[in-house]
């Protein structure tokens, strides 16, 4: 019940959509259960790998999952696509990857842009992003839905640096893709 109210307090004070972040477990709280609970106030869920997208997904209420970590081979991009999961593009191999399965199997993904804002784990850099939704502008296979980073410093200097990063690269994004969701 608290993590309930507690995430439609924070929606409502923030005013925007709500993606609840449950992999790992949830952090540890159990990821059916926290999705149930926030079934009614979340209006996505994230998690890191597919498989925790499988396991969730009764749970999640028909809400779509976006699966953090990219695939790194066909069979996990197949799985992500045809599962009917948000899969999460950081480099223009992985973006050739979801194409390719996309072609072979003549489905449709639906993809996030994930932007690289000074965390260094994965995520484009201006160039390489500018790259990749050339590369998808003009294909019918993958929808570009979403790009994202993930701002990782709390002191409040360094954090608004990355956001001015990110905002740089949504800019980037918002040429080919203007419809973009934001996160």
């Amino acid at each position: 019940k608290s993590i309930r109210q507690n995430a439609a307090a924070f929606k409502k004070h923030a005013g925007v959509k709500l993606c609840a972040v449950v992999k790992a477990n949830a952090y540890g709280h159990g990821a059916e259960e926290v999705a149930f609970a926030l079934g009614c106030v979340a209006d996505c869920f994230g998690v890191a790998l597919v498989e925790e997208g499988l396991a969730l997904r009764g749970a999640a209420l028909g809400k779509d999952i976006l699966v953090f970590t990219p695939p790194t081979d066909e069979a996990q991009a197949y799985s992500l696509v045809s599962g009917g999961f948000l899969g999460s593009v950081g480099d223009l191999r992985t973006a050739k990857l979801f194409l390719r399965v996309c072609e072979k199997y003549r489905l449709q993904a639906r993809v996030h842009l994930k932007v690289n804002t000074g965390m260094n784990r994965y995520g484009m850099d201006e160039k390489s992003l500018q790259r990749v939704c050339k590369y998808y502008a003009v294909n019918a296979y993958v929808r570009v839905e979403g790009v994202y980073s993930h701002l990782y410093q709390t002191e409040r200097k360094l954090c608004e640096k990355q956001r001015l990063v990110f905002l740089n690269r949504l800019g980037v994004c918002k040429r080919f893709f203007p419809n973009v969701m934001e996160h």
